[in-house]
């Protein structure tokens, strides 16, 4: 019988520095197959929104705000958080709950977490599920250039944020003003909905934007500022240590942040990678949710 997919087995904190408590919560059957999921970002939050689309009778659900992020404390703080500690901390969440093995899932962002956890940690991995993924190496030039089929969008963006260096934009918004702080919020988060969404209907204004927002932009404008603290040449350098694992992709057929070609990139490294291209599915929503969870499940048959 599906679960109340609010129903936590399990949630706590977990001290993991000086300054960083992170808030973990587990989901579905303890005596079932551990799954550990990374929640997009930087600066995102996991979510239990899709939950019911898990087979929580089968799995052991596994999730955790990362450093900064969801109920983590504190909300926002941008020093000792970078991509190694995300996946340091993982670690440190399954030792608490005493998980030996596990399959590791992740969308987005969290994707890239999920390979690099399992680069770093191998031997705790029995597969890998990611979505919506690519290596980090150029995302910055990606979220900073134009895509000419989003040419106005575009131009709204740069119109407020005035610069394509993301260093100057984080030092900018380190020392600005709450009102300027949220301008380029919202120019963020509207440039990231129009790269997200398939029709660019979905906007948010300066009334919408609140303190939870005003953070996840700091963290996200850090980590782009730093290049994802070299991730991507790190998971370049290490990414062969996956070849014998299984490894699952699923990318949305009109993803315009990390298109379909990111994926081929990856499976180029490693041949053994199942691409599963989801037709009308652009970045992140219900579509390809559905369809990562989908192929999620298929392990357990």
């Amino acid at each position: 019988m599906q679960q109340d997919k609010d129903f936590i087995i399990q949630e706590g904190f977990i001290p993991v520095s000086d300054i960083h408590t992170i808030y973990f919560a587990t989901y579905g059957n303890p005596k079932g197959i551990p799954l550990l999921g990374f929640h997009g970002g930087p600066g995102g939050g996991f979510s239990t929104r899709y939950l019911n689309m898990i087979d929580l009778t089968k799995f052991y659900v596994v999730f955790f705000d990362q450093r900064g992020c969801g109920k983590s404390t504190p909300e926002g703080e941008i020093k000792n958080n970078t991509c190694q500690n995300a996946i340091d901390d993982a670690k440190l969440v399954l030792n608490r709950l005493n998980i030996k093995k596990c399959v590791v899932s992740g969308y987005s962002y969290g994707g890239v977490l999920a390979l690099a956890f399992a680069m770093k940690f191998k031997p705790m991995v029995i597969s890998i599920y990611v979505s919506s993924v690519c290596i980090p190496a150029n995302l910055n030039k990606v979220f900073f250039e134009q895509d000419n089929s989003l040419y106005q969008e575009y131009k709204d963006f740069l119109n407020v944020i005035k610069t394509t260096d993301s260093n100057l934009l984080f030092y900018e918004y380190e020392n600005c003003s709450l009102a300027r702080k949220k301008e380029i919020v919202v120019a963020i988060v509207n440039w990231e909905l129009a790269l997200f969404q398939l029709d660019n209907k979905q906007e948010i204004t300066i009334e919408q934007v609140d303190n939870r927002l005003i953070y996840a932009k700091r963290l996200f404008l850090s980590y782009v500022a730093q290049n994802y603290f070299n991730l991507g040449k790190w998971m370049l350098q290490k990414i062969n240590n996956l070849s014998d694992i299984p490894i699952n992709i699923v990318q949305g057929a009109r993803d315009k942040l990390t298109p379909v070609s990111s994926a081929y990139e990856i499976q180029k490294i490693l041949p053994h990678s199942n691409i599963v291209i989801t037709p009308n599915a652009g970045h992140v929503g219900r579509v390809i949710t559905r369809r990562f969870y989908d192929e999620v499940n298929t392990f357990t048959r």
